[in-house]
């Protein structure tokens, strides 16, 4: 497993879902125009597919979307290339949790339960 390995579990501890370091359920979008109002953050959100929530970031420059699913970010991801801000296109960028660049990661899970 890697690190940032997000694993979510349903009944009787089935496996639901794993999403490693590597994937994302958010996307930053950056070259924003710097006068941006919160009616044109939730009119962008309304042309993206999944329906993301929108976060203009501090430096006013960036957004973070951030979606549900990984299903949900993919189908925003591939809708943004249309997408304009003010008659900017913003430049899209997925934010991903990377695992560490070198080193040995090892991690362990272990489940027990008992039938009453």
């Amino acid at each position: 497993m890697l690190a940032s390995t997000s694993v979510t579990f349903g009944p009787g501890a089935a496996i639901e879902d794993i999403m490693t370091g590597f994937e994302s359920t958010s996307i930053i979008l950056s070259n924003i125009p710097e006068i941006t109002t919160q009616e044109e953050l939730a009119s962008l959100c309304d042309k993206i597919p999944g329906k993301p929530s929108a976060t203009l970031m501090p430096d006013n420059h960036r957004i973070l979307l951030k979606f549900l699913t990984r299903s949900d970010a993919q189908a925003g991801w591939d809708s943004l290339p249309d997408i304009t801000l003010q008659g900017v296109i913003p430049q899209v960028h997925m934010n991903i949790n990377k695992a560490p660049e070198s080193g040995n990661l090892q991690y362990r899970l272990q489940l027990s339960w008992a039938a009453i």
